[in-house]
């Protein structure tokens, strides 16, 4: 199902994998399992990037840069705060 969402790009394969994704995320969540949470929500976040590639492809190089300040500048503010 994985393959065939990413092969086709169809948005209805799409939101059939992430209603799985999501409820394996809940279920493992619930029952603790670290392990199937990280695969489930690495997945929910990969196919939902793949899926709107072409918005992401469509911005400006100034936005990811923009991005990545803003990220790191909070970063070294909630670094500094948990130090004081």
């Amino acid at each position: 199902m994985t393959m065939d969402a990413f092969v086709t790009g169809k948005v209805a394969d799409g939101l059939i994998l992430e209603m799985v994704c999501l409820s394996i995320f809940i279920w493992a969540h619930i029952g603790k399992y670290t392990r199937w949470v990280r695969i489930s929500g690495i997945l929910i976040v990969t196919a939902a990037l793949y899926m709107t590639k072409n918005f992401w492809l469509s911005l400006s190089w100034w936005v990811y840069l923009l991005a990545a300040g803003l990220g790191l500048i909070l970063f070294a503010a909630f670094n500094e705060m948990k130090k004081h």
